[in-house]
């Protein structure tokens, strides 16, 4: 039946005759047919069992070994067939494994091989079996007794020819584990479905540990878990079975890692110094010195890593390498450095704080942490109160062409200590540096330094280049403003016509779509313009109306509300000039006439000062309370100087004096009321400028001990180039 494929038939026939004489001497040959049968078909869970009968049944110390004892002959036999048949089984089933890549095929090998081991554990197959039961267990992805079985086979024998590939697999099923790798296909009752396939390894004496070109850092120290302590083991049995294998620095090297990653730096520091040592030209070599390194930089234990540092550093094998090189003295200068960060600096004192970052500059001037040091040693300097120390150790990273955030705080720090010690024109150096570099702001703060020291030249260069950097990110009302603070410090120069261009450019360049800035523009091209006796393009005498159609939102930016109220009151002034040179003298009809004619004037120019006062601008306000009462007081003033007609006598004369005094004492009082205001006005507004000053002086003709004597800039409260000159049109 068997020659003719007919295997059912074959197993029913062997089946019948061992149950009609179970005890027959030909018994165990007929069950090995019958195994043989089942696995001709294919039947997998049939073999299992057939095969686990021919051992149960036909082994030693069985009923029918028992029956057949007095037959050595037949015994031998026995096991020789058993033993023969489970080493010829183990073989075809692993060769059929191999073929169809199933994993009912694998599992059905495993378990064979394993019955074998069982039964024979002694045999001269045993060490052969053993392996590659452990292969198909590691093809299976079941890591765990795949590495048992590895292990095994290795302790029987060390030396044996299949000691280091199974050393080396145990490993790789250790690490498996470890890792968490493992795939359905090892899972209880996955070998039963026959469908998925198993992809055997290649070269499967060496394949990949793993990462071995950098270790995980680990936080805490703590014990290695189970796995991670039997993969040690495992590295440590391959270094023993293959000390020369090429393979021994990256098993060593995973080794090392599980205490590294465990947090355990001085155990694996031990085991990556012996790869130094013994394989200093291993790429992995670098890697444990740099692994090492990198432990003491994880405990922050700085001194230890600046001292291993120096040692690696004489290792010429090592440091061969320029790359790993650099590493090594990226790793020494770090130390160094927070050596005085976090060893020096924590104690509190600034004057050593900064003498040891100096020396990190001194001893690594090339150092990525060399900016960094010099900032923080200027910081230390300025704290120990040493400012020209500090700005000295700065001082060379100014002229660094590359950029970074260390080298920006350096400059912007050095201005900050120039400003401090009223160097200006040296923080503006510096800033502008820094404002060619692209840094705007830093140009503005430079401007701002020239302006303060009267460069009014580079002030002005410095706020265009600003304005132009603001208007390039779309700060237009940032630029617009800042062209302005240019324009001012033109005004500055006295060159009046020079101002009448600036103005009437920035107005078309600046001031489009800006009503308010337009105004004050066009302002201080017109005021400009009257002062240089040219034409402007747009007159004076537009600027108080054209206030007036500015939105609320505009009237109410502050340089809209002076030029209106300093336009309105140089407006005034001509006639205020007029009005105060009118004299009471000549014939008595012209004196008459004169007089008349300065009341009226008087009234006109009350009004007009009230409406200058209306705009609620202070400085302009104040001058024209002023300006009332100067008005007042000179008409009183001439009134009580007025000479008596010829025509009258004395008694006449004392009449006619007595009747001008009854009529310019209420002017008296309400030029004493205007001064009052503009004091009261000057204190409530803190404006102590020279309007307040000329009040005062006004009122001590009436009050002399009123008020103490005083001395005030007027450029203390508000911008000087806006000030209307209290002298100009004043004849008092």
């Amino acid at each position: 039946y068997g020659e003719e494929g007919k295997y059912l038939l074959q197993v029913r026939t062997f089946q019948r005759l061992n149950e009609a004489d179970p005890d027959a001497s030909d018994a165990p040959s007929n069950q090995v047919a019958i195994v043989d049968a089942y696995a001709a078909l294919g039947r997998s869970d049939d073999v299992r069992r057939e095969v686990r009968k021919l051992i149960d049944v036909y082994s030693p110390g069985s009923a029918w070994a028992t029956h057949n004892s007095r037959d050595k002959r037949v015994l031998e036999s026995a096991s020789g067939v058993v033993e023969a048949e489970l080493a010829k089984l183990c073989t075809e089933q692993h060769r059929a494994a191999r073929e169809t890549k199933l994993t009912d095929s694998y599992a059905l090998a495993a378990d064979l091989y394993r019955e074998y081991l069982d039964k024979l554990p002694g045999s001269a197959n045993a060490y052969r079996f053993r392996f590659f039961y452990a292969e198909v267990l590691f093809e299976l992805h079941q890591n765990e007794s795949a590495a048992e079985q590895y292990e095994a086979v290795v302790r029987s024998d060390p030396k044996g020819e299949l000691a280091k590939p199974a050393a080396y697999t145990a490993i790789l099923a250790r690490d498996n584990l470890v890792e968490g790798r493992s795939e359905q296909v090892g899972d209880p009752g996955f070998a039963s479905k026959t469908d998925k396939i198993v992809t055997p390894r290649t070269n499967k004496a060496r394949v990949d540990l793993g990462s071995t070109k950098t270790v995980a850092r680990g936080g805490a120290a703590a014990d290695l878990s189970p796995v991670q302590q039997r993969l040690v083991e495992a590295c440590d049995a391959f270094v023993r079975v293959a000390p020369n294998d090429e393979e021994v620095a990256k098993v060593q090297f995973k080794a090392a890692s599980q205490f590294y990653a465990a947090g355990r730096y001085d155990e694996a520091a031990k085991r990556l110094q012996v790869i130094i040592a013994t394989h200093p030209r291993d790429p992995l070599a670098r890697t444990s010195a740099e692994a090492i390194l990198d432990s003491f930089a994880v405990r922050s234990d700085w001194a230890a890593l600046a001292a291993n540092a120096r040692v690696i550093a004489q290792n010429r094998e090592l440091m061969a390498d320029k790359t790993f090189a650099g590493r090594v003295a990226e790793f020494a200068q770090a130390a160094a450095f927070n050596e005085v960060l976090y060893g020096v600096e924590p104690k509190g004192n600034a004057a050593d704080t900064a003498l040891a970052y100096s020396g990190f500059v001194r001893d690594y001037p090339n150092s990525k942490f060399g900016l960094q040091a010099r900032y923080n040693a200027m910081l230390a300097y300025d704290r120990a109160h040493d400012i020209k120390a500090a700005i000295l150790i700065g001082a060379p990273a100014l002229n660094d062409t590359n950029e970074s955030e260390a080298r920006t705080r350096i400059a912007m720090f050095t201005a900050e200590l120039h400003e401090r010690v009223g160097d200006l024109g040296l923080a503006a150096a510096v800033l502008e540096n820094r404002g060619r570099a692209g840094d705007g702001e830093s140009m503005l703060r430079a401007a701002a330094d020239r302006e303060a020291v009267d460069d009014i030249d580079n002030a002005i260069a410095d706020y265009k280049t600003a304005s132009e950097w603001q208007r390039s990110k779309g700060r237009t009302r940032d630029a617009s403003a800042t062209a302005f603070r240019a324009g001012m410090l033109v005004k500055k120069k006295n060159d009046a016509k020079a101002t009448v261009a600036y103005f009437e450019s920035y107005a078309e360049s600046f001031a489009t779509g800006d009503n308010a800035r337009r105004l004050c523009a066009d302002y201080e091209a017109a005021i400009a313009a009257r002062a240089a006796g040219v034409k402007s393009r747009v007159p004076l005498e537009t600027i108080p109306k054209a206030f007036e159609r500015l939105s609320l939102v505009d009237k109410n930016v502050p340089c809209t509300r002076r030029a209106a109220a300093a336009a309105a009151f140089a407006l005034v002034e001509p006639e205020y000039t007029s009005a105060m040179a009118i004299t009471l003298a000549g014939q008595e009809r012209e004196v008459t006439q004169k007089l008349l004619k300065k009341l009226e004037r008087v009234g006109v120019l009350q009004k007009r000062y009230t409406e200058v006062l209306a705009l609620g601008e202070g400085t302009y306000g104040i001058a024209a309370l002023y300006r009332i009462g100067t008005l007042y007081q000179n008409l009183s003033k001439s009134m009580f100087d007025s000479a008596c007609p010829k025509r009258l006598d004395a008694e006449q004369c004392a009449i006619y004096h007595q009747e001008l005094g009854d009529r310019a004492l209420p002017l008296e009082e309400r030029a004493i009321e205007a001064f009052d205001k503009a004091n009261s006005k000057a204190y409530e507004l803190g404006l102590y400028d020279e309007w307040l000053s000329k009040s005062q002086e006004a009122l001590k003709i009436y009050e002399p001990k009123r008020f103490p004597a005083i001395s005030v800039k007027a450029s203390d409260t508000v911008d000087p180039s806006l000030l209307p000159p209290a002298s100009f049109g004043d004849t008092s």
